[in-house]
Parts: structure tokens; C-alpha cells; sequence
């Protein structure tokens, strides 16, 4: 133990020391320009139209294979088994929806109106403000700007 102790004091003593100094200046303060916020704004759209995409397609594949295991459910299986498929067929369906729903408030078309508005200088869209506030902090601070 006296060994461990004493060859650790002396790698410790070998190591070079360093005056602590005050925090290290970040990078210079840049406010954010207006095509910044465009960008992150039509990033926003993009993901919500292909997050629900994706999950529109993977949940009617899912619904569409419960469906098809009930249809043909051997005889002799149990009712506790079926019972819950029964059950997961509207949860998958009502999870489709809103995946559809999302794909639409995220269309191309209302993309180019809500850019529209915010250029004449309107407030977002509350559903679109949410995703943009998280979408665009996560951007700033990725470049260092605020």
C-alpha cells in the first residue's frame, strides 16, 4: 500500500502544474441573422414532414400485419393472445393518425405560407413556434452564437 501510495505521489510530482487563470473567452457574440432563422425554419418543416412520413408508413405496416395475424389466428390459440391484438390495432391506427396529421400541418404548402408571414413579420404558428424555439437554440449553440 505504501509502495502504491508513494509511486503515485511521485507521478503526480512529475506531471507539470498550472496557474488556474480566469475562464477562457469563448468565441465572439454573432446575433443570429434573418436568414438564419429562414434556415432553421425550413429545417423544421423538413423534419416534420419526414418524421411523419416515416411513421405514417411504419405504423400502417404494423397496423396492416395485426390486422392480417387476427384475420388468420389459428383456431386453437388463445383468446388472451387475439385479445390483445384486438387492442393494438386502433392503438397503432390512432398513432397513424397522428403521424398524418403531422405530415399535413408540415406540408410544403403551408411551409410556404408560414415563411410567407414570417417574412411580413407575423407571429408562428403555436405548433410551429415549439419546434422552431427547440430547432433553433440547438443551431445557435452548434455555432457558437449566443
Amino acid at each position: 500500500m505504501k509502495n502504491l501510495l508513494l509511486a503515485a505521489a511521485l507521478l503526480l510530482g512529475l506531471c507539470p502544474a498550472h496557474a488556474q487563470t480566469g475562464p477562457a473567452p469563448g468565441p465572439p457574440a454573432v446575433s443570429a441573422t434573418h436568414a438564419d432563422s429562414l434556415a432553421v425554419l425550413h429545417r423544421v418543416f423538413h423534419r416534420g414532414r419526414l418524421g411523419g412520413r416515416i411513421g405514417t408508413f411504419v405504423l400502417a405496416g404494423a397496423t396492416t400485419l395485426s390486422v392480417v395475424s387476427v384475420a388468420n389466428r389459428p383456431g386453437d390459440q388463445k383468446k388472451f393472445t387475439t385479445g390483445v391484438q384486438f387492442a393494438v390495432i386502433p392503438y397503432y391506427a390512432g398513432l397513424m393518425v397522428i403521424d398524418v396529421v403531422r405530415w399535413a400541418r408540415f406540408s410544403q404548402r403551408r411551409e410556404a405560407s408560414i415563411v410567407r408571414q414570417f417574412e411580413e413579420g407575423q407571429p408562428l404558428p403555436p405548433y410551429v413556434q415549439r419546434s422552431f424555439k427547440r430547432s433553433f437554440a440547438r443551431e445557435m449553440a452548434r455555432q457558437h452564437r449566443f
